[in-house]
């Protein structure tokens, strides 16, 4: 009787399995219910031989719990490698910010450089110094155009425009 209730395995098996021999399993006689709430004395406790056996677990089941450990394996594998791609590109990110920042120094550093170039009295300060320029002369007149020529004088006019003086 114990073996037409064992399950019987009608997969099978892969070349090389062996299957385990089986023994037989003897239960003792179950003990009557006892009334609600009450322990009869001397029932005899389950044994340990009539615990339960594992199921015998087929070539198909063996084949899907490997195909799972192997595409859990491949997917911690894809997340680590994707981790260090996010690692990596950060780091240029970073590397790029950081570039970005020394460029933007040095565009004020210009800005200054440019603003400072266009400031008048700086330019006549050093064409004074530096190359030993002089201010010309009122009587100094340049014509571009001999039709129109300003009754004071270029220098005059280049020196009110500069100064914003009239």
């Amino acid at each position: 009787m114990a073996r037409a209730a064992a399950r019987v395995n009608t997969a099978t098996p892969s070349p090389g399995y062996r299957r385990p021999a089986r023994t037989p399993v003897y239960a003792a006689p179950a003990p009557a219910p006892a009334p609600a709430g009450r322990v009869q004395r001397g029932a005899a406790l389950p044994s340990r031989r009539t615990a339960r056996r594992p199921a015998e677990i087929t070539a198909k089941q063996f084949r899907a719990a490997v195909a799972i450990v192997v595409l859990a394996g491949a997917l911690a594998l894809v997340y680590i490698f994707l981790a260090a791609q996010e690692a990596v590109v950060q780091k240029e990110i970073n590397d790029l910010e950081y570039q970005i920042a020394q460029i933007d120094e040095e565009i004020v550093g210009v800005q200054v450089g440019v603003e400072q170039g266009q400031n008048i009295q700086l330019v006549r300060q050093k064409a004074r110094d530096e190359l030993g320029m002089s201010d010309p002369a009122l009587e100094q007149n340049i014509y571009v155009n001999e039709i129109v020529v300003p009754e004071e004088g270029v220098a005059r006019m280049i020196k009110d425009a500069a100064y914003g003086t009239s």
